[in-house]
């Protein structure tokens, strides 16, 4: 019998853990909402992954499903570095 350390050790590594629930495209953009804090709608998620211009997904069929790690390392490289008002003087 594979112990759970051998067994993850063996699996091939496209294997998604059995714990890393997906989430499909409202439940990710509502995810980025709620994590990140930016607005952004099922809508917007689906025009952006379209373009290419969005986070790393899989597909279940025609679904496409998200993990939170992808999203949240997407949003966050979409951010702007801090801008810091000028100062009149």
């Amino acid at each position: 019998m594979l112990t759970d350390a051998t067994a993850a050790a063996t699996a091939p590594h496209n294997v998604i853990a059995l714990d890393a629930q997906l989430l499909d495209v409202s439940a990710a953009a509502a995810y980025v909402q709620e994590t990140v804090g930016v607005p952004l709608s099922p809508t917007d998620l689906e025009s952006d992954v379209c373009a290419g211009r969005g986070p790393v997904h899989r597909k279940w069929g025609r679904q496409r499903l998200f993990r939170r790690s992808d999203l949240t390392d997407w949003a966050v490289a979409r951010l702007s570095a801090p801008i810091h008002p000028r100062r009149s003087g």
